[in-house]
């Protein structure tokens, strides 16, 4: 490799015998990995090989097109030499860097298959740039490497190592091949390229059908999520996978390299519109048996409150006569009272608190138990509605027996831990088990490039205190989600109080040693085989709550020998 200021020497001569222009100069002048004897040959390299001669460099305008195809042309950099250039190939020549194209405003093809290229640069000038192909390089990031290219129309990349597809901003985009990468997600990616037409995201590790549903616009009329040369995504074994496609696209007319025709909609809408029926059935039942639940409850709490309401009376009635026998005996100088009269006098106002404390705590139970059927029809109604939207890939299971399930819970159960809520056991009543099919399919991807050999564990997720079952339903339809700044980071199997903190877990003493309180910015997905550490948390916080000081206050009236609260 020559210096610095060798080469510049040895360019000068060399750009007087090739008739080299400054500017042009100054772009091959600077150091690199290509010494100016490499650029020569490289440059003459080219012109031969596209059926020019060096006598053709006096006049380099003329040179508007440059194919070659497994030349061992590895330097971009002497394309700077053709200023016309509207179409380039340079196919599997283990090119690294775009680059040389500074000067090449009139480009309008650029094929750079099978390379080594690792980002998307050196396409600034290329303006008028309508068909970019990059397939089979090692790209990670799109980057900004696109950033003005208003022209492009056709833009490939299979066959790289995209993770996302963000910074398109193509308003002429037609066509995009972004297959056999490894996008997990493209929900919100096309939202800049209203033009697109075809579109294939072919061998990628595509999972929900949320990717279908961000994809629904009158201009896509070709879509691939399955192709015989890239292979398929996991969303392709999905129940109703085709079904879903068809009629949340209604102007789809190539689905997976296959024509679709006008007979595949119709009977896809048919059978969707089936089923929407069939849902639309079950929740008119839920609201149906939700209303005959509320009206129950009122007569039951009529009827608690008439009960109420007559010993609050009788019990004011008898604290005013021992009031007026006490005015009445004290205005005629009488005897003075007898002991029993206080007590009876202290018995008749605690009868009194009881009873207006007592009633106070009915009416708040009956609006928590109206607010709670409705939280319980709604969260109904959210899952027969996600079992809809997710094509009957997600659903929800009624368990008929659950002794595996209540075995678990039990063995993994201390008293101990739970005695400041005031019970010692624990019974299951019911089990639901979740079917999530795309969260299948990502465990079994996993597992794939894993080491399975230790045995599975039964865990329990530990949700946020305040909103635990607002928490458990989007982990139902998403699963756990993890930060960012979490998911490439090793922890140690037993975590130090060091490593909590800096990843936002605070420790807050609880019932039995200290419980593990998560930021709810940034938080990790937490997971014990601790019955106490998954529901303790969520229970101290409920038992602050109105409603749990009020079932506090009921249960102490449930003990003959507790005091009033």
């Amino acid at each position: 490799m020559t210096s610095p200021l060798t080469a510049t020497a040895v360019h000068r001569s060399f750009r007087g015998a090739l008739g080299w222009s400054p500017r042009i100069a100054v772009e091959l002048s600077s150091p690199g990995d290509f010494s100016e004897r490499d650029l020569k040959e490289g440059l003459l390299h080219l012109l031969a090989v596209n059926g020019f001669r060096e006598e053709d460099l006096k006049t380099p305008e003329r040179i508007t097109n440059i194919e070659m195809v497994l030349d061992d042309y590895c330097c971009m950099r002497t394309l700077a030499h053709f200023p016309k250039l509207q179409s380039v190939s340079l196919i599997q020549q283990d090119i690294q860097k775009i680059e040389g194209l500074e000067y090449s405003p009139e480009l309008q093809r650029l094929l750079l298959n099978e390379n080594s290229i690792k980002k998307i640069e050196g396409l600034q000038n290329c303006l008028n740039l309508q068909k970019l192909y990059l397939p089979f390089n090692c790209i990670k990031e799109i980057g900004s490497g696109l950033a003005g290219l208003e022209q492009l129309e056709v833009l490939w990349l299979a066959g790289n190592q995209l993770r996302s597809l963000e910074n398109l901003v193509l308003p002429s985009l037609t066509e995009l091949n972004a297959a056999s990468n490894q996008l997990s997600s493209v929900v919100g990616a096309f939202d800049q390229l209203p033009q697109l037409q075809s579109l294939n995201l072919s061998g990628n590790r595509l999972c929900s059908f949320k990717e279908v549903l961000d994809l629904s616009r009158s201009s896509l009329t070709a879509l691939s999520f399955a192709d015989p040369d890239f292979g398929e995504n996991p969303i392709c074994s999905l129940c109703n996978y085709q079904t879903y496609v068809l009629y949340h696209l209604p102007k789809l007319q190539v689905h997976d390299q296959m024509y679709v025709d006008a007979e595949a909609h119709n009977m896809a809408q048919a059978a969707y519109a089936q089923k929407r029926l069939y849902y639309n059935m079950h929740i008119k039942t839920l609201k149906r048996q939700s209303g005959d639940c509320l009206r129950a409850a009122k007569v039951i709490h009529e009827a608690r409150c008439n009960t109420l309401g007559q010993d609050l009376s009788a019990a004011a009635r008898l604290l005013r006569r021992a009031d007026a026998f006490r005015q009445s005996r004290e205005k005629n100088g009488g005897d003075e009272a007898d002991p029993a009269e206080y007590q009876d006098l202290e018995l008749a106002t605690r009868r009194l608190q009881l009873c207006e404390v007592e009633l106070a705590d009915a009416d708040f139970a009956f609006q928590q138990l109206q607010q709670s059927v409705q939280q319980t029809l709604d969260a109904h109604i959210s899952r027969l509605l996600l079992e809809l939207r997710s094509g009957g890939n997600v659903r929800f299971e009624k368990v008929d027996d659950i002794s595996q399930v209540a075995g678990l819970v039990t063995s993994r159960f201390r008293p101990e831990d739970f005695s400041l809520f005031g019970f010692n056991r624990i019974k299951i009543g019911q089990v639901t088990r979740l079917h999530h099919r795309s969260l299948q399919l990502r465990f079994e991807q996993l597992m794939d490039c894993s080491d399975t050999s230790a045995a599975f564990e039964y865990l329990f997720y530990v949700p946020q205190s305040r909103n635990a079952l607002e928490e458990l339903q989007e982990v139902a339809q998403a699963g756990p989600q993890i930060s960012e700044r979490l998911k490439h980071r090793k922890f140690s199997k037993t975590c130090s109080a060091e490593e909590l903190d800096e990843i936002g877990i605070e420790l807050e003493e609880g019932p039995s040693g200290p419980w593990r309180k998560v930021s709810a910015t940034d938080s990790p997905v937490l997971l014990t085989n601790s019955l106490a550490l998954a529901e303790a948390g969520r229970l101290l916080y409920n038992s602050n709550t109105e409603m749990g000081q009020a079932l506090g206050r009921s249960m102490s009236r449930a003990r003959p020998n507790e005091a009033l609260k």
